[in-house]
């Protein structure tokens, strides 16, 4: 055999042994995650960085990482989504409610006052609800090597958004349901209270009502 051919040889052995060593060395291992599948392109930004306020809107991101099904994604990412929202909501509306219990010397223990600010924060959270609009959905559908075969699961994302007038028009609404209820309930200190509540924060004509 000539050199220059024992050399080739030589050469496409050593080639073909260094792309089985290849291949080897990219052997998945249990545990290993491929995103395989999406609702559209890349993540967008808003995935990873919830939006500013904009255009009179307020921006919430819900999510659910690991849903078995697309479905149960969905709606648990917009679950997510709005307890988020309703959470933001009662903070505000606690403290609405606390600032006027304290400057009219109402102490925390007082029943009447305290059934009040709970019946209203839950009036509240119901009526904010109703004005939370779904803006986009992303989901990933990844695959995921057990070591024996492949399972896979879903991440899935929601942005929702909701009006930044739909707290006081909320708020408005609670309270005026509030003092239906005190009316009926002969309950003077409540209402007192409420009408306290519309000219502090939200400039009612509480003489019209």
């Amino acid at each position: 055999m000539k050199p220059v051919t024992l050399f080739r040889g030589f050469g496409y052995g050593v080639l073909l042994m260094l792309l089985l060593w290849g291949c080897a060395g990219q052997k998945q291992l249990p545990g290993s995650e491929t995103v395989v599948e999406t609702s559209g392109g890349d993540r967008p930004d808003w995935v990873t960085e919830v939006p500013e306020d904009e255009d009179g809107l307020m921006f919430f991101r819900g999510f659910k990482t690991k849903a078995v099904t697309l479905e149960g994604g969905l709606t648990d990412a917009r679950e997510n989504a709005s307890r988020q929202i309703i959470e933001m909501i009662e903070q505000r509306g606690m403290a609405d409610y606390s600032n006027v219990r304290v400057e009219r010397g109402i102490p925390e223990s007082d029943a009447d006052i305290g059934s009040v600010i709970n019946d209203g924060l839950k009036i509240l959270s119901d009526n904010v609800v109703r004005g939370i609009k779904e803006r986009e959905t992303y989901f990933e559908k990844v695959e995921v090597f057990t070591g024996s075969g492949l399972k896979y699961y879903y991440n899935v994302f929601s942005l929702v958004a909701i009006p930044e007038n739909e707290y006081r028009v909320a708020m408005q609404r609670a309270v005026d349901t509030l003092k239906v209820r005190a009316r009926e309930q002969n309950n003077a200190k409540a209402e007192a209270f409420l009408d306290e509540m519309n000219k502090r924060f939200y400039r009612a004509d509480v003489s019209r009502q």
